[in-house]
């Protein structure tokens, strides 16, 4: 699959995931317990949105070309998603702390972003060659300018009687 697609997937497992910490964490908020009736429908969209970012992520790692080791900055987005992973438990659990709770969601989430775009670590930032626009197309040879003759003007017309 391209790049394009793995970053895609990766985006709508981000956008699903957040959606259901919100919706969690709002419940929380308003006083709801765990015992309710979309309980299993949010839980299943945090746990679909967790596996669709897994298999993103692996995917954009396939096609930046690491295929061996996992770099540093990966690891830290690895610890991201587990901790945004356990967070529907912490927010169940700790219902006073739920409004800090989402901050802290939304700090992880612009920290996993930041750690994405900018790639930390021992070699430097990565810039992904294999994605580079193509050479634009050259324009089409021109034919050889030929030299033209200078025009003569026509003979004068011989008047006739």
């Amino acid at each position: 699959m391209p790049y394009q697609f793995y970053l895609v997937t990766h985006f709508v497992g981000i956008f699903l995931l957040l959606l259901s910490l919100g919706g969690i964490a709002f419940h929380v908020i308003n006083g709801g317990t765990r015992d309710h009736a979309s309980r299993k429908l949010i839980g299943a969209l945090h746990g679909t949105a967790l596996l669709i970012i897994l298999v993103g992520g692996f995917g954009l790692l396939a096609r930046l070309g690491f295929g061996g080791g996992m770099p540093l900055w990966a690891i830290a987005k690895l610890l991201i998603w587990l901790a945004l992973g356990a967070m529907p438990a912490l927010l169940y659990r700790m219902p006073g702390k739920a409004k800090p709770l989402l901050f802290v969601t939304l700090i992880l989430a612009g920290l996993a972003a930041w750690t994405a775009v900018y790639k930390p670590g021992p070699s430097g930032p990565i810039t992904p060659t294999k994605l580079e626009a193509p050479p634009p197309i050259p324009p089409p040879p021109v034919a050889p300018v030929v030299p033209v003759p200078p025009m003569v003007p026509p003979p004068p017309a011989v008047a006739t009687p």
